[in-house]
């Protein structure tokens, strides 16, 4: 079920998975990438999604993402939500740069886990299966 479409990015439900699914298409706008993470914070807290898909496959790894921002804002909210499974899809080479494909936190007495992934194949079979 689509909740969310710009240019710049799409938000949909997959009610099977619980699972939000947010495709960046490229380029955004400092207020347009704001826009697009709270939106995506709207659809977890309307759906009760357990788990979510952010797709930045699109992103330029050179692009600048607010990350003090994603930090310091978005993050802490997203904690908030019911999601206990967040899968980032990357492309190959921002991949193969990280330290880590993936990181715990601990919420409350739930487990927040986190995975980047370089392929949509494996993000969805790591959010049905885990």
């Amino acid at each position: 079920m689509l909740f969310f479409e710009k240019p710049f990015s799409t938000i949909e439900y997959n009610r099977a998975l619980q699972c939000a699914v947010h495709v960046c298409r490229g380029y955004f706008l400092r207020e347009e990438y704001h826009h697009s993470m709270r939106q995506c914070l709207n659809v977890l807290h309307q759906t009760g999604a357990t788990s979510l898909i952010i797709n930045m496959q699109a992103v330029r790894s050179e692009e600048s993402w607010d990350t003090d921002w994603t930090g310091a804002e978005w993050f802490p909210r997203i904690l908030r939500t019911d999601v206990r499974k967040i899968a980032i899809i990357v492309s190959p080479a921002d991949l193969l740069r990280l330290r880590s494909r993936s990181a715990q936190i601990q919420v409350g007495e739930d487990l927040l886990c986190g995975r980047f992934f370089d392929t949509t194949g494996e993000a969805f079979r790591w959010i049905r299966f885990i």
